[in-house]
């Protein structure tokens, strides 16, 4: 109900009066918010799309990273069973010269000193030797010494002690030590094989 009087309604200018919207306004704000949620359609499903696919990649890496850890440990065990390996395989080569060393040692010996030398005791532990021995009047000791340190199979021997012989015809008595040669690698004692196995391949622990 318009309460305005007809003149007042006939004098009022027409910028005044009340206008509905256009139909092309209409259409064009109807196409812009059409435009907008399209836009923001694409753009949700584009966000959608690459968090499945930033999804789908991490679960790659985790599972990569998954197959290097488990390379380098088993990496890791195989290096420890290979030095393992090695020492025993050094340990078995040295036990089996050990086998032969003493009768090749008594053999240069038995070639290399002179008769006059006789050996009253021979003793060995591990790497080591002690040999007593006399020798005649017709022979002296650094004659003898230098006999035995010519074995091929003695190192750095050591003249322990000389005297004279209970008998006066029997020369004089004397004792040397020295170290067994031996051509195979000494083998690695336990605690430095368990120590080495310990380590990291990059040496770490």
């Amino acid at each position: 109900m318009n309460l305005i009087p007809p003149e007042e309604r006939r004098r009022r200018p027409a910028a005044e009066r009340p206008q509905l919207p256009s139909k092309p306004s209409t259409i064009v704000a109807a196409l812009a918010l059409v435009t907008v949620a399209a836009a923001l359609g694409l753009e949700s499903r584009s966000l959608g799309s690459r968090a499945r696919a930033a999804e789908a990649e991490r679960a790659r890496l985790a599972e990569r990273i998954s197959a290097r850890e488990g390379a380098a440990a088993r990496l890791l065990a195989d290096r420890r069973r290979l030095r393992e390996l090695h020492a025993r395989e050094r340990r078995l080569l040295r036990w089996d010269e050990e086998r032969g060393v003493l009768p090749e040692l008594l053999r240069g010996l038995s070639r290399r000193v002179a008769a006059e030398v006789v050996f009253e005791e021979f003793r060995r532990r591990r790497e080591r030797i002690w040999i007593t021995g006399r020798v005649t009047p017709a022979a002296s000791v650094s004659e003898a010494t230098s006999d035995l340190a010519r074995v091929d199979r003695v190192l750095t021997l050591e003249l322990l002690w000389v005297e004279r012989a209970p008998d006066a015809g029997l020369g004089q008595r004397f004792s040397v030590s020295g170290e067994i040669r031996y051509n195979s690698a000494e083998p690695d004692s336990p605690g430095t094989l368990e120590a080495t196995s310990d380590r990291q391949p990059d040496g770490s622990r």
